[in-house]
C-alpha cells in the first residue's frame, strides 16, 4: 500500500477487492461450464477472495452445489474467524502452503464464505504432501502444495465425497523440495 502511494500507483488488494473476487469467480464458472453435473466444489482458502468468488458464482448457476473451503491446518484464519463470526488475527505455522498462509481473512470474504459456503475445514501438512504425491503419480501434474488442499481434504475425509465433486488446483509454483 505504502508503496502504491508513493508512486501515485492504483493498490488492488489480493483477496479484499471485489473485482479481485469477481475474477477470481471466474474459475467455478469455467469448471461448471467443463463438467455442469458436479454436486460438490472444494476450494483453497487462504485470505478468501477465491472461495468468495467462486462460492458466488458456483451458487448463482447451481443453487444446490456444496460449497467447502479448505486450508492448511498451520494457518486457519478463514476457519478461526467463521468461528468467532468476526475477523480474527490468527498466528500462521509451519506450513507448505505459502500462498495460502495469511493472519487474517477480511470483513468481506468472511461474510461471503459465511453466505455462501457450506463450511471451512483444515488438513493436516502430512495429507498435503500425500495429495501432491497422489496427484502427481495419478495424472502426472505436478501442483504446489496451496493447490492440493482439496484433494487432502478428499483423502482426510473432511469434506463429504459428494456424488461429484470437484476441487480447485491453481498452481504450479514448486520448488525441487517440495
Amino acid at each position: 500500500i505504502a508503496r502504491a502511494k508513493k508512486e501515485s500507483a492504483p493498490f488492488l488488494h489480493p483477496f479484499d477487492d471485489p473485482f479481485i473476487i469477481a475474477g477470481q469467480g471466474t474459475a467455478a464458472l469455467e469448471l461448471l461450464e467443463d463438467v455442469p453435473d458436479i454436486s460438490g466444489l472444494i476450494v483453497p482458502v487462504g485470505g478468501g477472495g477465491l472461495l468468495s468468488g467462486s462460492a458466488v458464482a458456483a451458487r448463482e448457476l447451481k443453487p444446490s452445489i456444496r460449497i467447502h473451503g479448505v486450508q492448511p491446518a498451520e494457518s486457519p484464519a478463514m476457519v478461526r474467524s467463521l468461528e468467532a463470526n468476526a475477523v480474527v488475527e490468527t498466528p500462521i505455522g509451519d506450513t507448505a502452503c505459502d500462498a495460502l498462509a495469511g493472519r487474517f481473512v477480511s470483513e468481506r470474504t468472511l461474510s461471503m464464505a459465511a453466505e455462501y459456503a457450506d463450511g471451512v475445514v483444515t488438513v493436516t501438512e502430512k495429507s498435503i504432501r500425500r495429495a501432491m504425491r497422489l496427484l502427481y503419480e495419478v495424472t502426472g501434474v505436478r501442483a504446489e502444495p496451496s493447490a492440493v488442499v482439496g484433494i487432502a481434504a478428499l483423502l482426510e475425509g473432511a469434506v463429504p465425497k459428494d456424488d461429484l465433486p470437484a476441487t480447485i488446483i491453481s498452481g504450479g509454483n514448486i520448488s525441487k523440495e517440495d
